[in-house]
C-alpha cells in the first residue's frame, strides 16, 4: 500500500532508505555517507523519545494548596472565635423644645426653590432678562415704551465688571415700582414758564402714568402663588424680555428673618424617689410634690434657642409619605392584562381622594381671617376665603408659620458646665459642685421670652420684660409637661442628665 502523507509530521518523519555509490574521498576513518541503511518501521505522527520530558523538566512547577472540602454530613471542625457584640445602646436626654407659631418665619434661607416646578433654584443665563416695558394703555401715546437705560442717570461704566451686570441693574431699574414716576416723568413734557394751573395738570398726567407703570410693574407678582396661571398676564403684559425667578425680587416689607428665642426659667428640684409615682409609660409627680405658687426656685437658668422650620418640614414630609402609602395600597382583585391602572385598587383611589381634601386647622383659620377683612360670613368673603386656601395640606403643612428651637445647653448647665462624655469631671481633690444636678427631676417655670432676628430686632413674648414675668398661663404645654391645676409650670419627670442605658444579661 501507498505511505500515508505525514501532514504537519513530516519535519519528524523517517526517510526512505536508499542505495547508492559513495566516491572515495576524503580522510582516513571519516563516514561521508552510508550505503544500504537499515529500514526502520514508519509510524505516523511520531515524536522523538525524551522531548516531552525534556519540556517537563524545562518547565518550573510550583506547589499549589488544594483545600479538601468535608465529607457529607460531617462535623465542622472545632474552633475559638472572639465576635465583638453591641452593647445596650445609650439613652441621652433631651433639652426641652420651644414650638413657636405665627413668629413671622422667613423664606429668606433654603427656599430658593419654591417657586420653580422643579424645587430648585433657577439660573439665569446672558440674554434673560427684562429689557423693556411697554404698558399696554399707554401703547398710543408717543414713546410709550421705556427702556432701563432711561430711567438710570449713568451706568455702571467699569471694565472689571461684567457686561451681563449692566443688563441686571437695567432690569431692576424697569422692575422697582420706586421707578414709575421717572418713567411717566420722561413720558410727559412740562413747561416750567406755563401757569401754575397747567403745571398742575402737567402732575396730576405724570402721576397717572405713574399708576399705569406701577401696575405693570407689580403685575408679574402673582406668579409667587403657583395655583395661578401667569401665561394669560404675561400675554397681556408690557414686559419685553425673560423675567426672572419670583425668589430673586423681595417684595417691600418690613425686614423681620427670626433667628433664636433667648429663654429665662425658674427650677424646682423634686429628686426623691417617693415625689413620684410610675404610671403606665413615664413618671408623673405626686399632688403633694407640687411647689406653692409662691415658693422660691432652687435655680434660675438662662440661655437662647435656636430657631429652625424643621418640624414644618418633617410634618410635610410625612403626609407626603402616607399619600404614597395610599397610592401603592393594593386588593385582592384581578388585574385587566393590558390595561395601566391609576390606582392599585379602590381603596386606594378612596384614600387618596379624601387626604387630597383635607385642610388643617392652618388653613381654617387663615380662611377665617380673610372672610373677616372681606365683610364677614358672606358668600363672597367665603368665595375670597376658598380662594386663598392652599390646594394640598402638604404644601401647607410645609409653608406654615411655626418655628421650633430647643432650649441649648439646658443639662449642660443642670451639671454645672460638665459635659457628660465620661472624661469632663473636677480636678482632682476638689469636691463635686453644690448645684450640680446628676439627675433632672422637678419643674420649670418660665419666666422671659425675647425673640431675636438677624438684624438685631426683639421682640418679647408672653408679655414678658424687664421685671416683668411672662404670663404662663398662655403657654401651651404638651400632655406629659402639662401638671393639674397649675398652668404656671412645666413638669420635667425624672431623667439622668448624662447618658445611661439598661444592660441586662442571662447568666444562669
Amino acid at each position: 500500500p501507498s505511505a500515508t502523507d505525514p501532514g504537519v509530521f513530516a519535519a519528524n518523519a523517517v526517510p526512505p532508505s536508499r542505495t547508492g555509490t559513495v566516491p572515495s574521498a576524503g580522510l582516513h576513518s571519516q563516514v561521508v555517507g552510508k550505503v544500504g541503511s537499515t529500514s526502520r518501521d514508519r509510524t505516523f505522527p511520531k515524536v522523538a523519545k525524551g522531548t516531552f520530558d525534556d519540556v517537563l523538566r524545562a518547565t518550573r512547577v510550583s506547589d499549589v494548596k488544594v483545600r479538601v472540602p468535608h465529607a457529607p454530613n460531617a462535623d465542622a471542625p472545632a474552633e475559638t472565635l472572639t465576635v465583638d457584640r453591641a452593647l445596650p445602646r445609650f439613652f441621652v436626654p433631651a433639652d426641652p423644645v420651644f414650638l413657636l407659631e405665627g413668629a413671622g418665619r422667613s423664606y429668606k434661607h433654603g427656599f430658593d426653590g419654591q417657586y420653580a416646578e422643579s424645587g430648585k433654584l433657577v439660573c439665569r443665563l446672558s440674554g434673560h432678562t427684562v429689557t423693556g416695558l411697554s404698558p399696554t394703555r399707554l401703547a398710543r401715546m408717543a414713546g410709550g415704551a421705556v427702556r432701563g437705560e432711561d430711567l438710570l442717570q449713568r451706568g455702571i461704566d467699569h471694565g472689571g465688571v461684567p457686561l451681563e451686570c449692566e443688563d441686571l441693574l437695567r432690569e431692576l431699574a424697569l422692575l422697582d415700582p420706586g421707578s414709575a414716576e421717572t418713567a411717566a416723568a420722561t413720558r410727559v413734557t412740562v413747561d416750567r414758564a406755563a401757569g401754575g394751573g397747567i403745571a398742575r395738570e402737567a402732575r396730576a398726567r405724570i402721576a397717572g402714568i405713574a399708576e399705569v407703570y406701577a401696575v405693570e410693574q407689580t403685575a408679574w407678582w402673582v406668579g409667587r402663588d403657583d395655583r395661578r396661571d401667569l401665561s394669560p398676564l404675561l400675554a397681556a403684559s408690557g414686559l419685553a424680555g425673560t423675567l426672572p425667578s419670583a425668589v430673586a425680587v423681595s417684595l417691600p416689607a418690613r425686614p423681620w428673618v427670626p433667628l433664636h428665642l433667648d429663654w429665662e426659667v425658674q427650677l424646682f428640684a423634686s429628686p426623691r424617689l417617693a415625689d413620684w409615682q410610675l404610671e403606665e409609660v413615664d413618671f408623673d409627680a405626686v399632688p403633694a410634690t407640687v411647689p406653692a405658687p409662691d415658693a422660691t426656685p432652687h435655680r434660675t437658668l438662662s440661655g437662647r434657642a435656636l430657631l429652625g422650620g424643621g418640624a414644618a418640614k418633617v410634618a410635610a414630609a410625612t403626609v407626603r409619605k402616607v399619600l404614597e402609602q395610599a397610592q401603592q395600597t393594593a386588593g385582592s382583585t384581578t388585574l385587566t392584562p393590558g390595561v395601566r391602572h391609576a390606582f392599585h385598587s379602590i381603596a386606594a383611589q378612596q384614600m387618596v381622594q379624601k387626604i387630597g381634601l383635607m385642610a388643617s386647622a392652618y388653613a381654617v383659620k387663615a380662611n377665617e381671617r380673610r372672610a373677616e377683612v372681606h365683610g364677614g360670613a358672606t358668600p363672597e368673603a367665603a368665595e375670597a376665603a376658598s380662594a386663598e386656601d392652599l390646594d394640598h395640606i402638604a404644601d401647607e403643612l410645609e409653608q406654615m408659620d411655626v418655628l421650633v428651637g430647643a432650649m441649648d445647653r439646658f443639662n449642660s448647665q443642670l451639671r454645672e458646665g460638665f459635659i457628660a462624655d465620661g472624661v469632663a469631671a473636677p480636678p482632682p481633690g476638689e469636691p463635686v459642685p453644690i448645684d450640680f444636678w446628676p439627675l433632672r427631676a422637678g419643674f420649670l417655670r418660665v419666666t422671659r421670652l425675647r425673640l431675636v432676628d438677624c438684624f438685631g430686632q426683639t421682640l418679647d413674648l408672653l408679655g414678658s420684660g424687664a421685671g416683668q414675668p411672662a404670663r404662663t398661663e398662655d403657654l401651651l404645654r404638651s400632655e406629659p409637661l402639662t401638671v393639674e391645676g397649675r398652668p404656671d409650670l412645666v413638669e420635667l419627670a425624672p431623667r439622668f442628665t448624662a447618658p445611661s442605658r439598661l444592660w441586662f444579661r442571662f447568666v444562669s
